[in-house]
């Protein structure tokens, strides 16, 4: 069989492969999906950015290049399996070149080492952070394609010509997402490491092409978007970057994305054994116990001082073939930027994949190969327990449709333009494409709200000013089985709460807006799957009016002490003087450097109190009538010291307040 012949197969049997998991794990539309995943896509081929504002929040703003796929599905409306089967097809492409990479790896070694490394691939292919997001709306395993194929080519193909392949690569990697940077720099670095017997000129060249490759990939594909952002919201990466290009509609201060971040050089050190349970919160919101990271750290301990003891004894080096230099190097660097800005799973994918077959590879150079193979046995067999054990979870999974998704909308809210203000969370941009063309779309409340002054107030003042007496205001109604919820309340509720921008919502004229209101295909994978439950939107028509001075006395009152715990803990409560959403009683901020520290306040309990995302209740602070001694004894650290998820609620449910 020849080499071509067996690579058609390995890439059919990942795409089949892919393609069956993904049916097997279920419909995945996230939490992502219904606030940018479906926007990103619809404005790949509709430009909204001067008809929108912060449509999705900040992730709205995001290049739409990466959604490609989704849009193709979405314009082509197939059904939910198909969708997902085409998504997986083209996510699979990472397993390939991670088989391609293993096979040029193990070439000219003896069959038991090649079964090692063989061993090494699927444990690198079957890292949870790649199964959870298979044929998913996300687009990091699509990013993850074009780094996993430019490190290829780095690390086996020295032409000049492949290192402007490599390079053009990558750069429309960072154009998917900007997190990609990291591994951009990892390939520029890696590239900059000479061949053997490459002369001067020669490295200049191929290094030279690589950076041509990767300005051009970039530019190609960033470029007309960068322009866009730049003509509407003045800073052509909005929202980063904002304390260089100083958007009026944005903060300037620089923001950091510390959710899974190590705080302390102890967190450090025991990342690697941390990532092996099966917690969630560790490098992702939900648990994927990931063995090889720790694995890695025991075999590269082990490999060092066996260097270390044959150099010292026998003054002579092991030697190391230049690819796997270039693939460890890689890694190395890779890893250090991913734990420097951010340590998120999903920005990290090209690392989780390529750890398995280095493992296998250091493996070899320590033990004898018949342990190197039981070890990645082993291992292998650990992950697949955890992952089946825990069913590999997905971000919202359920049954398979005959729709990717749905939206049933009033004829009235379609016929005209009109502008639409979500205070929903997600803000459920996806409706945008049922709405009438010419109709705007705002998220005024979020993990960033639009303040109630300055620029960007005054772009959405004139919005409402453009719909005069056209406009709507959508909220959602919580998705409890068997709970009623109080549509009145939640109406008076988001009526007061939008004071502050002066309007008010004519209850009377409510209409209800369904997402996802689908019957279930009949296949085989429904059995086990869970029946979706709709999303209901409320959408109520608001005029103006004039401010409440009871409302605006109480949110004074809110503001005051928000700013004062802001004054003592400036680097907690950062960026600074967000905007502070509620109404009545209760009032909160959202500090969005730790993506989401909730600083809040009820009068009606008396209480002051905050909390972080993914945490399952609020930690107490004080007294809201009496601040000043709340603020002394407050010690600036997180709530529940920076814990989330599972943990947090078995360390703190007990004693809650809230």
């Amino acid at each position: 069989m020849g080499k071509q012949t067996a690579n058609a197969g390995i890439l059919l049997v990942c795409a089949l492969a892919a393609s069956w998991l993904t049916l097997y794990y279920g419909r995945d539309i996230p939490w992502d999906f219904h606030n940018y995943h479906a926007y990103a896509a619809y404005s790949l081929t509709h430009d909204r950015l001067a008809q929108d504002f912060f449509p999705a929040g900040l992730p709205g703003y995001a290049n739409p290049i990466g959604f490609a796929p989704l849009a193709l599905v979405q314009h082509w409306q197939l059904n939910s399996m198909t969708a997902a089967v085409v998504l997986a097809s083209i996510h699979s492409l990472n397993a390939f070149f991670l088989y391609l990479i293993c096979r040029d790896m193990s070439a000219g070694m003896p069959w038991p080492s090649r079964v090692t490394i063989a061993l090494g691939w699927l444990l690198g292919a079957s890292t949870p952070i790649f199964l959870i997001h298979l044929g998913s709306t996300f687009v990091d395993p699509i990013g993850t394609v074009l780094v996993m194929a430019s490190l290829w080519v780095v690390a086996f193909r020295q032409s000049p010509r492949w290192a402007l392949v490599a390079g053009a690569l990558i750069g429309i990697s960072m154009a998917i997402k900007l997190s990609n940077a990291c591994f951009a720099i990892a390939i520029a670095m890696t590239v900059c490491l000479p061949w053997r017997g490459e002369s001067l000129r020669q490295w200049l060249t191929r290094v030279g092409a690589a950076a041509i490759g990767m300005l051009a990939g970039f530019a190609i594909s960033q470029g007309y978007w960068s322009i866009r952002l730049q003509e509407t919201m003045g800073n052509p990466f909005f929202p980063f970057f904002n304390g260089i290009f100083r958007s009026p509609y944005m903060t300037t201060e620089s923001i950091g994305a510390f959710r899974f971040q190590p705080r302390t050089l102890a967190d450090l050190v025991a990342l690697p054994y941390e990532l092996a349970l099966p917690k969630s919160w560790v490098y992702l919101e939900m648990p994927a116990p990931v063995p090889t990271a720790l694995l890695a750290c025991v075999l590269a301990i082990a490999l060092t001082l066996r260097y270390a003891f044959r150099f010292a004894v026998a003054r002579t080096a092991l030697p190391v073939a230049e690819h796997n230099l270039r693939l460890v190097a890689f890694l190395l660097i890779g890893v250090l930027l991913w734990l420097a800005t951010s340590a998120n799973g999903r920005y990290g994918m090209p690392i989780f994949l390529l750890l398995g077959p280095l493992c296998a590879l250091a493996s070899l150079r320590i033990l004898p190969q018949r342990y190197a193979v039981l070890l990645l046995l082993l291992t292998v067999s650990m992950q697949f327990l955890a992952t089946s054990w825990g069913q590999i979870p997905r971000w919202g999974s359920s049954n398979w449709t005959p729709r990717m998704t749905s939206v049933d909308i009033p004829r009235e809210l379609r016929e005209h333009p009109q502008l639409f203000i979500s205070l929903a969370s997600p803000s459920y941009s996806e409706i945008i494409p049922y709405l009438h063309g010419e109709s705007s779309f705002v998220n005024l409340k979020g993990t960033y709200s639009i303040p109630s002054s300055g620029p960007a107030y005054a772009k959405f003042n004139a919005l409402v000013s453009r719909y005069s007496g056209r406009t709507q205001v959508l909220f959602l109604l919580p998705r409890l089985e068997g709970f009623i919820p109080d549509v009145d309340g939640l109406s008076r509720y988001y009526s007061a709460s939008l004071d502050r921008v002066g309007l008010q919502l004519k209850t009377e004229q409510c209409v209800p807006i369904v997402v996802d209101r689908q019957p279930s295909l009949d296949t085989y994978f429904n059995r086990r799957l869970g029946k979706m439950i709709p999303h209901v939107l409320v959408s109520c028509p608001a005029i103006r009016s004039s401010p409440n001075p009871e409302i605006a006395e109480r949110r004074a009152r809110a503001t005051s002490i928000m700013d004062a715990f802001e004054r003592r803990c400036p680097d907690l409560f950062r960026p600074s003087r967000p905007q502070i959403d509620g109404a009545g009683e209760f009032w909160t901020r959202t500090y969005f450097n730790y993506d989401g520290v909730v600083l809040a306040v009820r009068f009606d309990k008396d209480a002051i109190f905050y909390m972080l995302t993914g945490q399952t209740s609020s930690t107490y602070l004080g007294k809201a009538s009496n601040p000043e001694q709340a603020l002394e004894r407050f010690d600036c650290r997180l709530p529940g010291r920076g814990k989330r998820g599972i943990e947090f609620f078995n360390e703190n449910e007990g004693s809650a307040v809230w």
